[in-house]
């Protein structure tokens, strides 16, 4: 059974029921407190019930830093990872909640940053931040229906770089190499 408190203007919500952790919100009005506490013991009821507890009190940030303190120390390519991630949590994306975070907030993000800088930069982007979401959601207790990151179109690729010596490049090229006046290993070409 819900227990409910009035704190100055607002009214607290305490669920208390074996078998679940507890669950506490406050809210501006009595009737949002009772539906809130009915909907949760409903869930409760039919055994559906998921505590949302790390989701609602966590920001994107909040996981882009843990994830920086326990997952990328232990990867190859931590430098990159770590300058990518650091910069990601100063936007304001990161301010969100996680229970508000959105595939439409995501595609915000993307636009705002095809403005920016190149569709492999977003790319690398929006793959870090959908492995910080899938091992929060895996590992950390973030309950979300599904990664939004992944429900966001990609921007297409670059095109990759194709391009051949012309007439005489090869020649320049290689008379820099032996007039270099660093010391180098010396080069044979074949």
């Amino acid at each position: 059974m819900a227990a409910f408190e009035k704190r100055g203007q607002y009214w607290r919500v305490k669920i208390r029921r074996k078998g679940y952790p507890e669950q506490t919100r406050s809210f501006d009005l009595k009737s949002e407190a009772e539906a809130w506490a009915r909907s949760i013991e409903n869930e409760m009821d039919r055994g559906i019930f998921v505590d949302r507890s790390e989701t609602e009190k966590n920001s994107l940030g909040d996981l882009i830093e843990r994830y920086l303190k326990e997952v990328t120390p232990l990867k190859r390519g931590k430098d990159p990872e770590t300058s990518r991630l650091k910069a990601l949590s100063q936007r304001p994306l990161a301010s969100l909640k996680m229970s508000a975070l959105s595939s439409k907030h995501i595609a915000q993000y993307r636009d705002e940053r095809l403005k920016e800088v190149s569709a492999g930069t977003i790319n690398k982007e929006l793959n870090h931040l959908a492995h910080v979401i899938e091992t929060g959601r895996r590992e950390w207790g973030i309950q979300l229906p599904e990664n939004p990151v992944r429900m966001v179109r990609r921007p297409a690729a670059p095109k990759a770089r194709d391009r051949r010596f012309r007439e005489g490049e090869e020649a320049q090229l290689r008379l820099a190499c032996v007039t270099c006046p660093l010391p180098t290993v010396p080069v044979e070409w074949k």
